[in-house]
């Protein structure tokens, strides 16, 4: 008999495969989203800067609101958070599908709902990490979160693949999908049984906000590795992003010269 066989499987458990599904079609849509996004912009206004400005509506809702978040996931039902976070991020993006339809499609109101989509994701954020310790025994949390990371880095792949095929045909596509995906997110996140622990809620004071950045510096084995993986994000996504603007800026004919420096290599990714 394989030993392995008999070993207890993180699949058994009900609530973590409606979680699964849920953060993978959650992921797909973030990522299509995201490419979708990008590119309809850049066809509007041709504008590197406003393309950027795409980018910065992503990125500062998860800086200014990850301890507001954080704190929010310790005090509140957290799987509630996630079904409102997820909410609106599909009203969002039925937004961006509505906005042409309706004769609305402008900059000011892409911008608008990419920074709507972007803080209803920011806010479910740490609730939708730590849900997951609380629906499976500590036994299997190893084997579950490298199950969720896989399935999480394979839609960061596969995501902006599918994302620019459906573009191709129309951004209204793109949208269309990540909202079928969203929906179905919906659906199993809100059939997950989860029951919240009982815990007294704190006032959100600078204190509070902060003691989880006390924590890491006080533990050095938990910032270096935090550290490490940012570095490795970054070069990554750098790397991403390096290849998207030298095919718009260095290929003649899009208003480059056609010469351009390879991207430096760290030798993370």
């Amino acid at each position: 008999m394989n030993p392995a066989a008999s070993q207890p499987s993180p699949f058994s458990h009900r609530g973590f495969r409606h979680y699964l599904i849920a953060q993978t079609c959650s992921s797909l849509s973030f990522q299509i989203v995201s490419l979708a996004v990008s590119w309809q912009i850049y066809a509007i206004t041709h504008s590197a800067f406003m393309l950027g400005m795409i980018g910065l509506m992503q990125f500062l809702p998860s800086v200014l609101l990850a301890l507001p978040a954080g704190h929010l996931a310790d005090q509140y039902n957290r799987k509630t958070l996630i079904v409102t976070g997820q909410v609106v991020e599909c009203i969002a993006v039925v937004g961006l599908i509505a906005l042409p339809l309706m004769s609305w499609l402008s900059t000011s109101a892409l911008l608008g709902l990419v920074a709507l989509f972007s803080i209803a994701k920011a806010v479910e954020g740490p609730a939708n990490t730590s849900l997951l310790p609380a629906l499976l025994p500590p036994e299997l949390l190893s084997k579950a979160m490298a199950t969720n990371q896989v399935f999480r880095e394979a839609m960061v792949i596969a995501g902006p693949m599918i994302g620019g095929l459906l573009y191709v045909y129309s951004p209204q596509a793109a949208y269309g999908v990540a909202a079928l995906a969203y929906l179905l997110a919906l659906v199993m996140i809100a059939t997950v049984r989860y029951v919240p622990v009982a815990l007294t809620r704190l006032p959100m004071t600078m204190k509070n906000l902060f003691a989880g950045l006390h924590f890491i510096f006080e533990r050095k084995d938990v910032l270096g590795v935090i550290s490490l993986d940012l570095l490795r994000c970054y070069s990554a996504v750098s790397q991403r992003y390096y290849r998207f603007l030298r095919k718009i800026f260095c290929i003649p004919g899009l208003g480059g010269s056609g010469h351009c420096a390879p991207p430096p290599r760290w030798g993370l990714c």
